[in-house]
Parts: C-alpha cells; structure tokens; sequence
C-alpha cells in the first residue's frame, strides 16, 4: 500500500506498524498503542495526539502541523514540526531530527534533541526558545541565517551541547550554555555569552581561533559556572574575553584579572597586547569611551600614562603591612607586564580613558582582560604562586580566581581566620574595609548600614584580604564554591543574619552629603563567647577614620558576644581621625536590654549618655588637633548597667482615641521608688518629649492618666521614659494608635499587598504637595518621597523594598495643613 487517506485515525490499545509510503490524516489520536513508523514512511498530518499509554516509534518522516505528547514518543526519524511540539511525557530523541519549519511563530519546546534544525523562519521574532527548562543538543543544531550572523540573543534559554561525540558549536549569542557529555566541543565562530557557560565531566572546549566574550554591565556580568574538574579548554589563537563593569567614581578598588594574558609574567617588545597596558589600559586608546582607564606611575616607555606621576596601581607588602606602588621607581611597568587570574591589585580607577583624571563625574567604564581562564580547584598554601603569609597576625591579599562569584561561607580554610576583608569605594572619600566574617550559618558584616555595598560573595574580579593565624595555612577555592549572585555594587547589603546586635558607625559631614568612613559591629548570642573565637572579626585600618573594639589588646571590627550583664564593657577605638567634627551613630536591632542600660561614656567630656534600643542615636563629637584627649583612641566606651527596675513595672499601658484627642492611661504595682515619668511621642522617625509627670510616690496600685490635644490624624508612638530616684532610667514598651479621620481619604486595595506592591487612591483630598511616609510597626520611617496631587481622586502604586519583614506599616500623606493615612499589611 503507497497511500492511506483518512480524516480521523483513531488507535487504541494495540501494536500498529505503519509502512505505507505516504499517510494522511488530519488528526492521528493514539489512546494507548504502540505505532511504529518505518524508514520508509512519510506521515502527514495536521495534528498527532499520544496519550500517557501511547508509544510512538518513529523511525520515518513527520509531517505535521501539531505534537502533542503525554506519552512515549521515541526512534531516529524526522519530525517536521510547522506549529508545536507539546511535551508533557518522554521524548527520547535517538538520532533523529526535529525540524521547526513554519513560517509562523514557533516555540521551540526544552527537550534533549539529537539533532535540532530551524528552518523558514522569516524573522527571529518567529522564533521563541523555552525558557523553562535546557535544550540539550546531542548532535547538531542547525539555525537559519537571522541567527548565525552572531547578533541575537536567545533571551532566557540554556543550551546543553551534550553529544557524546565532537560537536560543533553554532555562532550565536548565547545566555546560557553547557558543554557537557565528554568529547570535544568545536567553535565554529566566536561566541558572546551574556549569563553563563559551564563544562561537564572529561568534555573539552576547544576554541581555536575563535574568542569567547562575557560581558559585564551595570545589571549583570556574564560567568564561567560550576564546572567539572575533568574539564579543559584547548586553545588556538582564540581566548576568552572577560569584562569587568565599573562604575564611574574616582575611587580605589580591590582588583584582579580573570584570565591569564600569557604563560610569561614578563613579556618582551612585541607582547604589548597581552600586557595590563594592552588590558586595562586598552593599549593606550583614549578616543573608545567606556573602555580602559588610566594607570600612572612612572614613565610612558614603561606603559604608564602621563596625567600624573602618582602611581595609581598597588600591590601589598604583608610583611610591613603597606600597599608598595606598582610604578616605575619600583622597577615595575604595565607594557611588559602580564595579567594572571587571581593576582590582585589595589588600583585607583579614574573612570575611562576619555576622562580628566581630575574629573568630578567620570564617565563608567569597562576593564576587559583576554586569556586563558582557570578550570578546576585552587589550592593556595605558603608555596603556591600566590603564597600565603607563614607568619601568625599577617594578611595575604588575593584575588577571585574564577570569572565566577564565589561563596566565602563554603570556601576550604585551614589556619586561617573565618573572615575576609573586601574594599567599598562608598566608604570614606576614597573608599575603605569592609569585614566579612562567616561561621557556620551566620554571616556578619562590618560597618552593618544600608550603604554597605559587599556581602559573602566575592565577585569575579574582586580582591581580598586573609589573615592567617596559625603555621601552614591553606586555602581551596574549589568549582563547587562559585554561586550565581551578581553584586553590582562591589566595585561601586546583605545585613547580617538576624541576630541581636549594636552598630557602631563612624560618621562626618562633606558639604551637604553625610558620609560613613568606618563601623564596627557588636552581635549577640548565648553560644557566642566574650574570649576572641572563630566568630570575631580582627580591625584592618583604614589611611584614615578608623572605628574598632579593643576586647584584650585586639582592635576587632567585628565582636561576636554573650548577651550583656551588669557592668560588661565595649570599648571603642577611634584613631587616624583628619577632620573636625564626627557623628557617631549607635543603633540596635532584635537586642533586648529587659534589666540592663546601656550608655556611652566620653573620657574627653567626661560624660554619660543613655542610649535608646529603639531610635538611632546619633552623637555629635569634635575633634580639636591641639588636645590629645580629644581623639584619644580610647575616648569612647559602651556600658551596660544593671537595673533593679523593669519596664513591667507597668502594669498596663493604653491609647485611646477620643475625637481628636488621644488619652493615655498607666498603671503600676507601686512607685514610691520613682521620681517622674516623661511621656514621649513619635510620628515618624524619632521621639519627643510632650509631657512630665511627677510619681504620686505610692507603695500600693496607683493609676495615671494623660490627654494628648488636638491630634493630627495618623499613626502616633507612645512610649513613657521612667526616672528613678536614683538616676536610672528605663522605658516603656511602645504603643501605636491609628487616629481616625471622618472619611476614608486614603484606600489600599488589596490589602494584605501583594509581591510588596502597594496599591492606593487618595479620595477627594485637598490638592497640593504630600510627602508619602511609610512607617513600621515600631514608628521608624522605612520610605519616603514626594507627591504633587492634582485634587480630587488619583490611583498609584509603589513597589516597595522587598527587604521588608512580613507584619503591619503605616502609609501617610502629609504636608503642613493636612495629614492623611492608612495602614497595610506585607504578608509575604
């Protein structure tokens, strides 16, 4: 039989073998067969269905409009696909080709291909990848020309090139690929890569003459992910190309190359492209904006740009603890110098080489390095090429070996302390530490702010420093530790996990912007230990402004410590302090104080000042050059008092709305013992003083009452400050009333929120300038921004900082004649 012509076939429980030279159908449902198509058979068809029972065997062609699989669709046939390929069984794709070869829109569906052709596409715009899952090649994939000219992007799909035979590898720009399945993987053109590429076991990439490019930007910066030990990467003339996005600020950073330029450190004339001239400095090219920047130092036949003669490149001498200029005077040069994966730099980056070096607002720029990259685990010891410092107390900088973030938490550390320390360039003018200390599941961080800008993933191209402390230290920085987590701030804020802690940060004011020069962090917990221990974090100084806690004769930037008792002291190191004036800014978080006061004590004023677990405490100090005791390194201190009162000593403490008045009521067992209460209140960020009232000085129950007049409508803090007769002070828990409008001018629709977007109406409100408040549950300002309202009734939406915590805000729209409000909840 050569042709069968039927509408509808309809199969059903039985073993079927098509042989016919040509079928046609319109619609084919196996419900539970098995159809085996031979060599020799062509199907046509608008639609195949295979239900979850179905096998279809195709060693023959497939002309169809639509597959549809819940079942086994299996052999080394053709399948001409003109619309779809639903999968939701098994497709075992032998050696046979799926042909996608209709002129509409397709999807290509993510399925492990032997050999996958696109074919009469007419634009890539008919062309969608799956993004859902990998789309494995395991022989070849075969695209029309819209995207072998290299210039499209296949937005959100992976390609696993997993053929257990050579391959080749198709030009195009890729987001992600695997190589993987053994054997060699060919180039057949260069690459560009935007997200990741990965190489499986005892599989080779060979490039050839072609090059491998991952970019980096401001959002993203492309990466060689978790990859076997068994890999390797031939080369020809080809290498891969990494990019380093850096922001434009006239700031030093903790720097490395990726890549290896050459197998020689020391290049002769002739080698000037695989140089850190020919690199970095974009071989002298000032006219290409964004690319290269500047490095001085010494002499132009030396490779060092003319702009200035300070050197503007480092390396680190660990033994007298100082950053060595990398310049001409040092007999150092950046034209015959190669770049190594993992060597580190501290460089002074000017922004792009179309800068004045003295330019106010720099353009950004991007730093490519072209080598070799390094596959495999690295084993740093006191003999490796980078070795580690023998000597106890002394610091090793390195550099991130991988064109890959790696995760500090999981790295292999032996003799060396569980801590790193990176660069910031937003501290200080020029930048300053920042100390990363990781034990077990908890990862604290130094300064703890909402600008610190480095957390425990060391991105590629980034620095830093270790410190040993004990004989024989080692480090293995293995391919299980990379992770994918771009930080686009290390080279411009994971808090810490959420423990019990005190933050110490040192402040001062440049014109009208506050800057944080240093911090240091105090953090809390009963198995913590107030001896030095593996969760403390040692002080690496900054040139200037540096903020410490001394415990022993150890300056820490980090103190990880039992809860405080009576009398438990910090004390704080202040040194190389340049300007005149500072802040220091104390907060808490999670840290209960119940029974115990903390105070900062000046030695140079001679004063106390209680601190609030609640609000920031913001301390204003001076600094005068002719008067030793005012920056005296040991000025500041932290104290913990016991109290013999509690803040239960309130029985009960109540807000109530009456009109426009709120009236507060407390009560106490007793208060003979008691000189007065304060009541404060608080409406967005801090609280005030509104009223003093004395203690009846009664040894029985005693009830107090107070009326807060004319209250603006909104959320209000209450809380009562209690001074004891002698001296000590301790405060209420807070309480909160939302005042009641007459009218509902303010709606929050759906209310719990959703994915953090807030959604809201101001309904008929008088029209103006607002400042829109977001406030917590405890009355700190978590959001503010302005609003121009137009009158009447305006819908908007905000999407909130998805940091947030789960619980109950505030939203406020005020501005000086009116108050509006409503309150929501973050469930999730």
């Amino acid at each position: 039989m050569k042709c069968l012509f039927t509408k509808y076939l309809l199969i059903s429980w039985s073993v079927i073998v098509l042989s016919s030279s040509n079928l046609f159908a319109q619609v084919i449902n196996n419900n539970g067969a098995v159809i085996s198509i031979s060599s020799s058979t062509v199907i046509n068809a608008d639609s195949i269905i295979n239900s979850s029972a179905a096998t279809l065997q195709n060693n023959g062609t497939t002309n169809i409009i639509n597959l549809n699989n819940a079942g086994t669709v299996q052999g080394n046939g053709v399948y001409n696909i003109s619309n779809f390929f639903n999968n939701t069984g098994t497709f075992t794709c032998g050696t046979s080709t799926v042909n996608y070869n209709g002129t509409i829109a397709q999807i290509i569906t993510a399925l492990n291909y032997y050999n996958l052709t696109v074919s009469n596409a007419r634009s890539s715009s008919n062309i969608t990848f799956s993004n859902s899952g990998i789309i494995g090649i395991a022989d070849n994939l075969n695209l029309n020309a819209t995207f072998t000219s290299g210039s499209n992007i296949i937005t959100g799909t992976t390609f696993d090139f997993n053929g257990s035979g050579a391959q080749s590898i198709p030009v195009l720009n890729y987001e992600h690929i695997i190589f993987s399945g053994g054997n060699t993987k060919n180039l057949t053109g260069s690459l560009l890569i935007n997200k990741s590429m990965a190489i499986g076991d005892n599989t080779t990439l060979a490039l050839g003459n072609y090059n491998i490019t991952l970019p980096s930007n401001a959002t993203s910066t492309a990466r060689v992910a978790t990859s076997s030990n068994t890999a390797s990467v031939t080369y020809g003339t080809g290498r891969v190309i990494v990019e380093r996005y850096v922001p434009g600020r006239r700031k030093y950073r903790l720097i490395t190359s990726s890549v290896s330029t050459h197998t020689n450190s020391v290049l002769t004339t002739g080698q000037e492209a695989f140089s850190i001239w020919g690199n970095w400095q974009n071989s002298g090219n000032n006219s290409t904006p964004n690319i290269g920047t500047f490095i001085t130092g010494g002499n132009s036949a030396d490779g060092y740009d003319q702009q200035t003669q300070n050197p503007s490149l480092f390396t680190y001498d660990d033994v007298n603890r100082l950053y060595k200029p990398f310049s001409s005077a040092n007999s150092k040069n950046t034209k015959y110098t190669s770049l190594n994966a993992g060597i580190p730099y501290f460089m002074f980056v000017f922004g792009d080489r179309l800068n004045a070096i003295g330019a106010n607002n720099p353009n950004n720029t991007t730093l490519k390095s072209i080598g070799t990259i390094l596959i495999g685990d690295q084993v740093y010891d006191t003999s490796s090429t980078i070795p580690l410092s023998n000597v106890v107390g002394r610091f090793t900088m390195l550099g991130n070996p991988f064109a890959s973030p790696i995760n500090w938490a999981t790295i292999t550390k032996s003799n060396i302390e569980n801590t790193f320390w990176g660069w910031d360039p937003n501290l200080s003018s020029t930048g300053g530490y920042i100390t990363v200390n990781t034990s077990g599941s908890t990862t604290l961080i130094a300064p703890y702010s909402g600008t610190v800008k480095l957390n425990q993933f060391i991105q590629s191209g980034q620095g830093f420093f270790i410190k040993t402390t004990a004989a024989s230290p080692s480090l293995i920085i293995r391919e299980q530790d990379k992770i994918d987590s771009f930080n686009a701030f290390a080279f411009k804020n994971n808090p810490p996990n959420n423990l019990p802690l005190i933050a110490i940060n040192l402040l001062y004011q440049n014109s009208t912007e506050t800057v944080l020069a240093d911090g240091t962090l105090v953090a809390f917990n009963k198995d913590f230990s107030n001896e030095i221990d593996v969760e403390d974090a040692t002080k690496n100084l900054n040139r200037n402004d540096n903020i410490g806690i001394i415990n022993g004769i150890t300056n820490l930037s980090i103190d990880a410590r039992k809860f405080p008792n009576d009398n438990d002291t910090l004390k704080l190191s202040i040194t190389k302090l340049n300007k005149t004036a500072y802040t220091l800014q104390i907060f808490t978080n999670k840290l209960d104080t119940t029974g115990v006061l903390i105070y900062l004590f000046d030695a140079y004023l001679n004063t106390t000042v209680p601190l609030s677990i609640y609000d920031t405490n913001n301390i204003v100090f001076s600094v005068d050059p002719a008067t030793l005791l005012s920056f005296s390194e040991s000025r500041f201190r932290i104290v913990f008092k016991k109290t013999n009162h509690s803040v239960n000593n309130i029985l009960n403490f109540q807000a109530k709305q009456i009109e426009k008045n709120v009236e507060l009521k407390w009560m106490l067992n007793a208060d003979d013992n008691i000189l007065k209460y304060e009541i404060e209140k608080s409406e967005s960020n801090s609280f005030s003083k509104i009223n003093e009232t004395a203690s009846k000085q009664s040894n029985v129950i005693v009830n107090y009452s107070l009326l807060d007049k004319e209250v603006t409508s909104g959320v209000k803090f209450y809380r009562i400050k209690i001074i004891y007769k002698d001296g000590n002070i301790s405060y209420s828990k807070i309480i909160q009333i939302d005042i009641k409008s007459t009218l509902s001018f303010v709606q929050i629709v759906p209310n719990p929120i959703q994915n953090h977007l807030l959604k809201y109406s101001l309904n008929e409100i008088e029209l103006g300038n607002y400042e829109l408040l977001i406030i917590n549950s405890i009355g700190k300002l978590v959001t503010k921004k302005s609003i121009q309202h137009q009158g009447g009734t305006m819908f908007n939406q905000l999407q909130l900082d998805k940091k947030l915590p789960v619980g109950i805000y505030y939203l406020r729209f005020v501005n000086e004649k009116n108050s509006y409000n409503n309150s929501f909840i973050i469930q999730n």
